[in-house]
This record gives structure tokens, sequence and C-alpha cells, in this order.
């Protein structure tokens, strides 16, 4: 039963969440900055990218995909020290759900409740209605 509510949960709200952390990156990088000209964040990206002092740059180099290999030593690497810590914290690993659900209900699914549709409830009555259909 859990794995159900687990997969509806994904299947409604992942697109969603997706689809606000989209407008919010496009939001962010291209308001303006009243400190910097009022340029927008990926104006001054685009810019720092294109100025010919920057060309040296790791950052820049990385980008454009220029890498000198040969001054390893200047990044810290050292083949002989042991492999850093892993303290967990780093990474959020979300295991994939399987749930055996049928052909038809699978198609029923797909064509009742599009996860990103319009919904006055954040999506709770998608959540339901597609919870219904899955567990009916």
């Amino acid at each position: 039963m859990i794995r159900y509510i687990l997969f509806v949960l994904h299947y409604v709200f992942r697109p969603r969440i997706n689809r606000a952390l989209e407008s919010l990156t496009s939001s962010w990088n291209n308001h303006p900055m009243r400190t910097e000209r009022n340029w927008s964040p990926i104006q001054m990206w685009t810019n720092g990218m294109l100025d010919m002092r920057n060309h040296e740059l790791v950052g820049v180099a990385d980008v454009v995909g220029v890498s000198d290999f040969n001054n390893l030593e200047w990044f810290g690497y050292d083949p002989q020290a042991p492999p850093p810590s892993d303290d967990g914290l780093s990474t959020v690993e979300v295991e994939d759900i399987t749930v055996d659900l049928s052909y038809n209900v699978m198609q029923q699914l797909t064509n009742e409740v599009d996860p990103c549709e319009f919904s006055d409830s954040f999506g709770i009555d998608l959540y339901v209605k597609a919870l219904s259909i899955v567990l009916n």
C-alpha cells in the first residue's frame, strides 16, 4: 500500500516541483541586479566568459572544455593521499519506486491526471484523483 502512495506522490508532485524550480532558476538568472548596473546574473556570467582577461581561469577553461592536466599539483591533486572522507551529507539518494500496475491503470492515470495541470489546491486534488485511480 505504501509503495502505491509513494508512487502517486512522485507521479504528481515531481513534475510540479521541477517546473517550479525551473521557473525560480529562470527568474533568478534574468532578474536585474541594482549593484551591477542592472545586469542580470546571466548577462554577468556571459560577459565574464567572453572577456579575454578571464581565458586562463579554471572555471572558464572548464566551461569551454580546455583542461590542462600538466599542472594538477596546483589543484591539490596528490595520488598518494588517502581519499577524502564522505560524511554522507553531500548527496541525497531517492530510491526508485517500483509498483506493478496494469497497462489499463497506467493508461487511465496518464489520460486522466496531468501532473502539471493547474490546481487551486497546489496539486492535492490531482494527488487524490491519481490515488483513487491507482488504488481502485
